[in-house]
């Protein structure tokens, strides 16, 4: 080793360079890589940093140190996987659960409202086929002029050596641990969501599969009501579609009421809007009470500590109604749909069950 004396002039540094967007690639057999990836986010959080972690394969029955003080700091991190899949009974589960983890992602990158966003082993559901890594990548390229995107990866080379899961954390058993109440600053990334789209559009499944991705317990608030045979049928089928240990709650008037009482953890389905505005009009309610009772309901959908997920019907883009109750009733849902969309962090038109973001309501 070379000797020498300590330095007494200040180096010269070069100039910073301020970079559009930036993705960071931790890749590597064995420890680490995490290791890093959450000191970045802790030099973020010094500088004031909004900043989001989603992790992909982790489940909630996993005790990580960081998370609780990454948390205590203010950062929002969800934890989405289903654990090793060698040790998974459900591997159509633990897709779905990934498919919902980068759903939550996308929406967080696209809103641009995080300078951090941390992707914890997604490589693997992309080497698997469960997400598209095109679109992972569209993504990335598409962030927003003031983002800052770190993207967490492993090498996945070892992934087709008949091992399901590759990488060297599964070092002693998963610890259980109960779960406990959150604290206001304990949301995950968006507070309200609102999902807007046409019949049969794919809204309601992505709601259904981003309430399951939370690993939150989930309170559906149903608004339709079974008058005749064929209602009742659709929801049967819809009611289906849940899984048995959500909470349903019928409330095709009293949505506030229904949303004040969900517990305050929960994530809440709202679904939909649509039918709630029909049984407004139906009982008399005029276009300004329908109006204050969507800004009241959705007031406190976005001042929930957990997230709420609302769901509703785009149908101002057909044809103009024949009838004048019909005219009425695509006027009024268009004006709840706008202050729904005002109050959210996340809007989105789903098309053929693919969201395009809406972005960021004023009110949000």
């Amino acid at each position: 080793m070379s000797t020498g004396e300590p330095g007494r002039e200040e180096p010269v540094k070069p100039p910073l360079r301020r970079q559009r967007s930036v993705v960071l690639v931790n890749t590597g057999d064995g420890k680490g890589k995490s290791t890093a990836a959450f000191g970045t986010v802790l030099r973020a959080v010094a500088r004031g940093w909004r900043v989001s972690v989603v992790q992909f394969v982790k489940s909630d029955r996993w005790k990580v140190g960081e998370e609780e003080v990454c948390r205590g700091l203010g950062v929002e991190w969800a934890r989405t996987g289903d654990g090793f899949t060698w040790l998974s009974d459900d591997l159509v589960r633990s897709r779905a659960l990934a498919g919902a983890a980068w759903e939550l992602a996308a929406a967080a990158i696209a809103a641009g409202e995080h300078r951090l966003v941390v992707l914890d082993e997604i490589t693997y559901p992309i080497v698997w086929g469960w997400i598209s890594g095109e679109e992972v990548a569209r993504a990335l390229r598409a962030a927003g002029a003031c983002q800052r995107d770190r993207h967490r990866a492993r090498r996945s080379a070892r992934a087709g050596r008949g091992r399901r899961h590759g990488h060297r954390d599964a070092q002693g058993p998963a610890r259980l641990r109960q779960r406990r109440a959150r604290q206001a600053g304990d949301r995950l990334l968006m507070a309200l969501t609102l999902l807007l789209g046409g019949a049969r559009s794919g809204k309601s499944a992505l709601a259904l599969r981003r309430a399951r991705g939370l690993g939150r317990p989930v309170t559906f608030i149903a608004t339709g009501e079974a008058r005749d045979a064929e209602m009742a049928d659709r929801i049967a089928r819809h009611r289906a579609e849940r899984d048995a240990c959500w909470s349903t709650v019928e409330a095709p008037v009293e949505i506030a009421a229904a949303l004040t009482a969900a517990p305050a953890d929960a994530c809440v389905v709202v679904d939909c809007l649509s039918l709630w505005v029909a049984n407004l009009l139906e009982r008399g309610r005029d276009e300004e009470a329908i109006a204050a009772l969507a800004a009241a309901a959705a007031a406190i959908a976005a001042d929930r500590d957990g997230p709420t997920i609302a769901v509703g019907n785009e149908v101002g883009m057909g044809v103009v109604p024949a009838s004048e109750l019909g005219r009425r009733y695509r006027d009024v849902l268009g004006r709840v749909n706008a202050i729904w969309a005002d109050r959210a962090a996340e809007a989105a038109l789903v098309v053929a069950g693919r969201p395009l973001a809406l972005g960021a309501g004023d009110g949000a």
